[in-house]
């Protein structure tokens, strides 16, 4: 499938290039979040396919789009903390997988044709 490998040079493209660190992932775990959260995403993807394609690509980049939202939230929320709110800790980890896994399950989406599944 071309969505599988395109998502998959994608994530392979921000690992060595360690966008989930330059976009506000802690370094700790920048690499860990795109391994997971591209499986999840490529599950994601694959289990959509019945969907209409606009619903799917305009699902998933909402998604996309309120995961880093509440991920940089979180992260702010973590500092302005000084590290001791726990909760915005995790949704700041939480929401880099999520993030990772819906932009990869994007990119699946519009790489994948409209008619993915036959009827």
């Amino acid at each position: 499938m071309v969505g599988i490998v395109i998502a998959a040079v994608a994530v392979t493209l921000a690992y060595v290039f360690e966008a989930p660190n330059s976009l506000g992932a802690h370094p700790f775990w920048d690499q860990q979040v795109l391994v997971i959260g591209a499986g999840i995403g490529a599950i994601l993807g694959l289990i959509s396919l019945p969907l209409p394609n606009v619903a799917r690509i305009g699902g998933f980049l909402a998604l996309t789009v309120l995961a880093y939202l509440a991920a940089s939230w979180g992260k702010e929320t973590f500092a302005a903390s000084y590290a001791e709110d726990a909760f915005a800790g995790r949704i700041w980890y939480f929401g880099w997988f999520a993030t990772v896994a819906a932009a990869t399950a994007f990119l699946f989406s519009l790489a994948t044709p409209k008619k993915a599944l036959p009827r």
